[in-house]
């Protein structure tokens, strides 16, 4: 067959003109920020919109059951992928919209990142999969813990709701955010080649790229074409951001094979023949894990492949959660870029001639100037990491002795002073060496002071986490009780109100609603007590504390036919406390009905029979009926189960006084 150079049709097959796709990818991503844009112009104009669509959201539904927007979205994405290969990452994320714009950028001033090749990295993204998805089970069989069963939270557990009311919740800071997109989005891009984090770090395009090897849509040779018609020109390979060899598996099978086939179809617009299209038929199955016909060697020694190994590890442990602000992608991206400069200095100190894009770091055994700025940028920047991971250190050690107390704590255990005073003493030395002053280390400081008795290191650690966090609800909360425990009445009940008026979700108003309610039954206010506790009964469906507790301040406040409802609804409800029996009992003492009071205490006995207060009141009403033997053996009964009980003796010495003598 007669060759036909490039940028000619073949024989025949008069050119069109190519179409655009790049420009319709473009806009499709800027479609994606948009549309996060107007996720949170409704959020904020509506108070609340649907939550994030999150991947790492996949996360929440396979270890604890809970079925969440992001989970849906990665079904789904992982289903298009299954059927038309992975349009999803080039015309969907906005990750990958970050790295090819910042690949574009580097092109227009000069500069075409060169693709870093590594027998190593190549293992990073299936790990973290791994460690992400699958190593969670692994932990749940070796412990026996069940499957989770599927179910839908709602906005009240706070963080994995279908619609939610507080839109960040699960999401990072402006400046982590940014953070993250510099380094996964440009950094990596500049230092290890176009689309370099889909390539090596995301454990998304792992899975999207296991779903490819089934899919039967894929770019694909034209039927009318035949595989000799291919010009061999390679245009279609250099034009490739994924670093595919099109040209070579068009000729070897007809298709594309390599699951890092992202179909933004860039081959298919700059392909001088036509000859390629998006088609369905057989997908590649094994054929994309077999030898492509030209491989091309790594980049690296089998040392220097051990070296990025272990720096990448190392990044990732130094900066996953660093101020409690580091996400576990990010530090993926962070201890990637990590290895490669590793990589380069060593080279520094073992190679006559260094090269790093564009720039010549040694010639001939000497540094040249960009070598010197390079070596002095690293010696900061290796200064940093090793900074970092005297933080990091001193950060694991006080979480594990802070994960130790509240396992203590959960057991239903005291505290070991040894842990408490332990996590302290770790976490200001964090405070004292760190660049930057995490809410999350005041929070757990606050925490620890507080089990420690130390309630005023407390509330300064929970004023901090305020001021850093004003919408931090949790430690709103615990300062309020810490204040109202040390007397500062006002403004603990200030900070108890405006949790009960923000927009957290119900439960946590009502909770606040509650402490108010009983702060103000303990301050002798029983009216404003009744008011608050019955906006906590409403927000937690009358729960049984709640309706008690209002009980007891209509009780106070002489309002004994509604407190009698309200200590009938405490009754009705499962898990009912014997308090609220007491309270029932009380009421109807009050209202001159001693035969139904005594059925009350009596169910008060049988819910708690070793309660002094119990058999103490049944009593009383034992007594109001007349039973004076019966009320003489629970006054005894009250003493014998706490000798210190000040109403039953008193009781009971008036019991004698009045008839003389023992229970006969």
């Amino acid at each position: 067959m007669k060759a036909v150079s490039a940028g000619k049709s073949a024989p025949g097959r008069p050119r069109t003109k190519p179409r655009n796709y790049a420009k319709w990818r473009a806009f499709t991503l800027l479609g994606v920020y948009l549309f996060i844009a107007a996720h949170i112009v409704h959020w904020k104009l509506a108070g609340r919109t649907l939550a994030p669509l999150e991947l790492h959201e996949v996360m929440y539904t396979t270890e604890v059951g809970i079925l969440t927007a992001g989970f849906i979205l990665m079904a789904a994405a992982v289903l298009s992928v299954a059927i038309f290969g992975r349009f999803f990452c080039s015309w969907g994320c906005h990750l990958i919209a970050l790295q090819d714009s910042c690949y574009w950028l580097l092109k227009k001033v000069g500069i075409t990142p060169k693709p870093v090749r590594s027998r190593a990295l190549v293992l990073l993204a299936p790990l973290v999969f791994g460690y992400m998805f699958l190593w969670p089970h692994v932990v749940r069989i070796y412990e026996g813990r069940p499957a989770p069963q599927l179910r839908i939270a709602g906005d009240e557990e706070g963080w994995a709701s279908f619609v939610t009311e507080d839109f960040w919740r699960n999401l990072p800071g402006p400046w982590i955010a940014i953070a993250t997109f510099v380094i996964c989005g440009f950094l990596i891009v500049y230092l290890l080649g176009s689309r370099s984090f889909c390539g090596y770090a995301c454990p998304y395009g792992f899975a999207f790229g296991l779903m490819d090897r089934v899919a039967p849509g894929r770019i694909r040779l034209k039927r009318s074409f035949d595989r000799k018609d291919c010009l061999k020109c390679g245009i279609c390979t250099a034009s490739c951001q994924s670093h595919i060899r099109v040209h070579e598996e068009i000729a070897e099978h007809g298709m594309v094979v390599d699951s890092r086939c992202l179909k933004d179809m860039d081959c298919v617009a700059i392909c001088p023949s036509e000859g390629l299209h998006v088609g369905f038929g057989p997908p590649s199955l094994a054929k994309s894990f077999a030898p492509k016909s030209k491989r091309l060697a790594s980049d690296y020694s089998w040392p220097e492949e051990l070296l990025l190994v272990v720096s990448t590890f190392f990044g990732i442990a130094v900066f996953r959660g660093l101020y409690d602000e580091v996400p576990f992608l990010m530090s993926v991206g962070i201890g990637a870029c990590l290895a490669f400069f590793a990589i380069t200095t060593l080279r520094l100190f073992t190679r006559r001639d260094v090269r790093f894009q564009r720039s010549q770091l040694k010639r001939g055994g000497r540094l040249t100037v960009p070598g010197a700025a390079f070596g002095g940028t690293m010696v900061m920047f290796f200064g940093f990491v090793g900074h970092s991971a005297a933080v990091r250190t001193h950060s694991f050690l006080g979480d594990r002795q802070f994960e130790s107390v509240r396992a203590s704590l959960s057991r239903g255990e005291e505290a070991k002073a040894s842990d408490l005073q332990g996590a302290i003493s770790e976490f200001l030395w964090v405070e004292r060496i760190g660049l930057y002053h995490s809410p999350d280390l005041d929070r757990r400081l606050g925490s620890l002071y507080e089990l420690a008795g130390k309630k005023e290191e407390a509330i300064a650690r929970y004023r901090s986490v305020l001021a850093a966090a004003p919408r931090d609800d949790e430690a709103r909360s615990r300062l309020a009780n810490l204040l109202l425990d040390c007397g500062n009445k006002a403004e603990g009940e200030r900070l108890l109100r405006e949790l009960c008026e923000g927009k957290s979700p119900a439960k946590q108003r009502g909770r606040a609603w509650l402490r108010l309610g009983e702060f103000q039954l303990r301050d002798g206010r029983p009216a404003e007590a009744a008011e608050s506790l019955s906006a906590a009964s409403l927000l937690l469906d009358r729960d049984p504390e709640a309706m008690t507790l209002l009980g007891d301040a209509l009780f106070a406040d002489a309002a004994y036919g509604r407190a009698l409802d309200a200590y009938r609804a405490a009754c009705a409800k499962p898990g009912s406390s014997f308090r609220c029996w007491i309270g029932l009992g009380r009421c109807l003492l009050a209202l001159d009905q001693p035969d139904a009071a005594v059925d009350a205490f009596r169910m008060a006995t049988q819910v708690k029979s070793d309660e002094a207060d119990c058999h103490y009141y049944l009593g009383v009403a034992l007594e109001a009926r007349g039973s004076r033997a019966a009320a003489y053996l629970s006054y005894t009964k009250a003493l014998e189960i706490d000798p210190g009980h000040g109403e039953a003796r008193k009781a009971l010495d008036d019991w004698k006084r009045r008839w003389g003598g023992g229970g006969g």
